[in-house]
C-alpha cells in the first residue's frame, strides 16, 4: 500500500513539476530578461531532499527531453531528511548525501556519487532552481518549518557564490 502511495505521490509530483516549469519561458525571466524555461536554453534544477525528491523527478528528464526541453538535474538524497537536518549538513559541510545527476552529458543516464556536502554540489552547476524537500514526518509544521525555509533559502543563496 505505501509503495503505491509512494508511486502516485511520485507521478503527480512529477507532473506537477512539468507543468509548473514547462508554461515558465512564457512568465518567468531571469536577470538579462531571457525565460527561464524554452526551448534552445537549458535549465537546471536541484532537488535538496529525501526519498520523495528522488521520485518525484524521476522522470522528469526524459518527459522535459520529449518535450524538446533541455535540463540538467541533480538531487541531493539523504533519507528521511528535514529541513532543519538539511540545514545542520550546511552548517557543518557534511558530505551526508548521495548526489544524483542527469543530463546530456551523462547521456540521459542517472549517475551519483556519495558523501557529497550541499555546497560542493550547489557549486557544480549554474543553478537555476533549486526545491527542498521536508520530511514527510514534520510536514505541515507551520512555525519551526518557516524559520527554517527561509534559513536554508539563504544557504542556498549563499553557497551558489
Amino acid at each position: 500500500m505505501i509503495r503505491t502511495v509512494r508511486r502516485w505521490t511520485a507521478l503527480l509530483l512529477t507532473l506537477a513539476m512539468t507543468f509548473a516549469l514547462l508554461p515558465a519561458g512564457v512568465r518567468a525571466a531571469d536577470s538579462t530578461g531571457a525565460a527561464l524555461f524554452s526551448k534552445g536554453r537549458t535549465l537546471r534544477i536541484l532537488a535538496l531532499g529525501n526519498s520523495f525528491s528522488v521520485d518525484g523527478f524521476h522522470y522528469l528528464y526524459q518527459m522535459a527531453e520529449s518535450a524538446g526541453y533541455d535540463v540538467v538535474i541533480g538531487n541531493l538524497y539523504a533519507s528521511a531528511c528535514s529541513l532543519s537536518t538539511h540545514w545542520k549538513n550546511a552548517e557543518r559541510d557534511l558530505g551526508a548525501y548521495t548526489y544524483y545527476k542527469i543530463s546530456d552529458e551523462t547521456d540521459g543516464a542517472w549517475g551519483s556519487a556519495r558523501e557529497v556536502s550541499i555546497a560542493q554540489a550547489l557549486q557544480d552547476e549554474q543553478w537555476d532552481v533549486v526545491t527542498l524537500q521536508q520530511a514527510s514526518a514534520v510536514s505541515g509544521v507551520s512555525p519551526p518549518t518557516t524559520n527554517l525555509l527561509a534559513t536554508n533559502m539563504r544557504c542556498a543563496r549563499a553557497c551558489r557564490h
